[in-house]
């Protein structure tokens, strides 16, 4: 993880920042040419956004007579290498022609070495009549830069355009002199060099360098058996035709992923039958055959809680008000999760205590039901703790009813106005855990999580009032947290699956959500923890019907789902005329549909709040679908959940935790 004070994780954090902000640009015909080594992971990322073509540009300076860290000269390859000439030095040193010449003939000979070790026999790309964009991992003096941007000049270019992430501030005006554009995201008036700003500033090998440029040329240049073909039929002979869901054939399709720690299994709307039953037919595959102990899902931790106690036969505990009460009732109270709680509940009785599959929530959103649970235990394993919690969870009392108030009041009666108290409360948890867990750990493990809850609940009520990104972003590192909280518990060799929206677990940082808004979620967060032991799989859908509202705590409806648009995603994949399939998106795997599926185009998301008449501004999002995902997976038409009546029998029987 990047130091607090990084402003990019790594040089591909960095050049993916760039490239969103460079695609907001008019830059015609642009070719993308890095300064290696350091440039190199960000100008991959820039073309790769701007369907661009990547090249190196390799600068060697000339030092002066007796000077040799005086730059007299620069030269930059190309078709004609190009010598940059300080005149000024070369005044000053005396410099003759001969030496220059003598500089000139040994560092091209140096600049021909490295760009056959880097690029072999691939041919360069001429910046003649296209915009040429210049891309390093920061600037110090632009020397380097400088030369560069001449030579391009020279060399043709119709535009010239310098990006970097970071830079001081006194020198952009000296490169805007020499560059049609400069792009810099952060400007800093008191520089502490490039390095300073990334968590990550490791030194590139050759083999690094290497590796990045062979990847983004795959990307640019098709295989042969690629050409002369239309990017739908190229997807139609990748795609893995699915048969019913009920044919154990769909979920064996799905083990290839099985050797991941973390499989992540999405939706494209919450209200959709097929996208429930797909992952709960997954789920069981990869619980029964590949060791996996454990499901996490997009809701909040003490509503999930009811389910798990009942799935792992537990003693029932009531819950005030009945879990899964609040808006929206049918995104986890429908008759899919309620069949799957059912087979895992029978599984589990086939196992010891220790051996059962757990079911975890990780949204933040019932703060109150999580503060009860909190108070609930310490009034059974210390009964002055809870009067001591009761008193400080006080503080929130008044908004327990509507949170969301807890934001405007801490905008008029001082920022944080509860933060110390909750926070104390979690701190004692921690500092008595050994006392605690000795009483029993997994009832300790809740009253833990239930508390940590509480503290992110409460800073983000106080963030969603200021808008942005902070609350998303607290929202989806909170679940990314107790995620990880969740593995801690199991051990290392726990297996996990997570299910949650599209927009969740893809991974954001090809969206806009991220590209634009700045925004993470828990996709991206898995990818950077787990590498390839997370697998991202999304799901999507042409046309049917879908369980949806008009507005927050409107009424649930059946609403149509309208046919994708043409510039869709969605209408490639319905174009194929298949009705179910897998497309494996994984690095290595149909490598032509990958690059055909990484152009930026909308795709569709439909949360609990569904506007056909509006859908494009309301619902369609510019993304990037063979980087978001290791596999996606496609039902043509689909129905709407079936949601179960909100109300909860007396007692624990067989339709616990649902009460139907």
């Amino acid at each position: 993880m990047p130091r607090s004070s990084s402003l990019f994780i790594d040089r591909a954090d960095a050049g993916r920042q760039l490239a969103a902000r460079l695609r907001t640009l008019d830059l015609p015909n642009p070719v993308v040419y890095a300064l290696p080594r350091g440039g190199v992971p960000l100008a991959v990322e820039v073309a790769a956004a701007l369907h661009a073509p990547v090249d190196i540009i390799l600068v060697r300076k000339i030092g002066a007579p007796g000077q040799p860290e005086l730059a007299l000269a620069a030269v930059v390859d190309g078709e004609a290498a190009q010598t940059v000439i300080n005149e000024d030095v070369g005044t000053m040193t005396g410099a003759s022609k001969e030496y220059l010449a003598r500089g000139r003939a040994r560092e091209l000979a140096e600049i021909e070495r490295r760009r056959a070790l880097y690029l072999d026999d691939h041919p360069r790309v001429s910046p003649k009549g296209r915009t040429a964009i210049v891309v390093d991992d920061g600037l110090a003096t632009g020397a380097t830069a400088k030369a560069a941007l001449r030579a391009l000049r020279q060399q043709g270019a119709r535009k010239t355009v310098l990006a970097v992430p970071v830079a001081p501030a006194e020198a952009l005006p000296e490169m805007a002199a020499e560059a049609d554009e400069v792009v810099c995201l952060h400007k800093m008036y008191h520089f502490f060099g490039v390095g300073a700003y990334y968590g990550d500033f490791h030194q590139l090998s050759d083999e690094e360098t290497i590796s990045l440029l062979r990847e983004a040329w795959t990307r640019e240049d098709p295989p042969p058996e690629a050409k002369g073909t239309t990017p739908v039929q190229r997807l139609a002979a990748a795609i893995e035709p699915l048969p019913a869901l009920d044919d154990p054939a769909f979920a064996a399709a799905f083990d290839r992923f099985a050797s991941a720690r973390v499989v992540l299994l999405g939706e494209a709307s919450h209200g959709t039958s097929e996208f429930y039953r797909a992952r709960a037919t997954i789920t069981r595959r990869l619980i029964q055959h590949h060791g996996f102990n454990a499901v996490a899902v997009e809701a909040d931790w003490p509503d999930a809680t009811a389910i798990d106690r009942y799935a792992r036969l537990k003693p029932y505990r009531a819950m005030t008000p009945p879990p899964f009460s609040r808006f929206p009732t049918w995104m986890w109270r429908n008759t899919d999760v309620r069949d799957f709680t059912h087979w895992l509940r029978e599984h589990n009785k086939q196992r010891p205590p220790g051996e059962r599959a757990a079911f975890y929530g990780l949204d933040l959103y019932n703060m109150h039901a999580s503060m009860a649970a909190v108070l609930e235990y310490l009034g059974k394993v210390d009964p002055k703790a809870a009067a001591e919690a009761r008193e400080r969870y006080g503080c929130l009392a008044p908004w327990q009813a509507e949170p969301q108030e807890y934001g405007r009041a801490s905008l008029y009666r001082g920022y944080a106005i509860c933060e110390r108290a909750v926070v104390d409360i979690l701190v004692d948890l921690v500092e008595k855990s050994k006392d605690y867990r000795a009483q029993d750990g997994e009832t300790f493990f809740d009253a833990e999580q239930n508390a940590r809850l509480v503290i992110d609940a409460e800073r983000y009520y106080r963030v969603m009032y200021y808008g942005g990104r902070e609350s998303w972003n607290l929202r989806d590192q909170h679940m990314f947290d107790t995620l990880e909280h969740i593995l801690e518990r199991h051990g290392p060799a726990s297996k996990i699956v997570v299910w949650a929206h599209n927009s969740h677990i893809g991974d954001a940082r090809h969206t806009d959500m991220g590209g634009t808004r700045g925004e993470l979620n828990i996709g991206q967060l898995c990818r950077e923890r787990f590498g390839e032991e997370a697998a991202l799989i999304g799901f999507g859908t042409h046309s049917g019907t879908v369980m949806a509202a008009s507005d927050w705590d409107a009424p649930a409806e059946v609403k149509n789902v309208r046919p994708s648009r043409a510039d869709s995603y969605e209408a490639l994949c319905h174009a194929t005329g298949v009705d179910r399939f897998l497309l494996d998106l994984r690095p290595g795997q149909n490598e032509a549909v990958r690059r055909d599926l990484r152009a930026a185009r909308l795709e569709r998301y439909i949360g609990v709040i569904y506007r056909p008449e509006s859908e494009l501004a309301s619902h369609y999002s510019e993304a990037s679908l063979s980087d978001q995902y290791d596999g996606y997976v496609w039902f043509d038409q689909t129905n709407a959940v079936t949601p179960l009546v909100t109300r909860v029998m007396a007692g624990e029987d067989e339709t616990y935790p649902f009460g139907m």
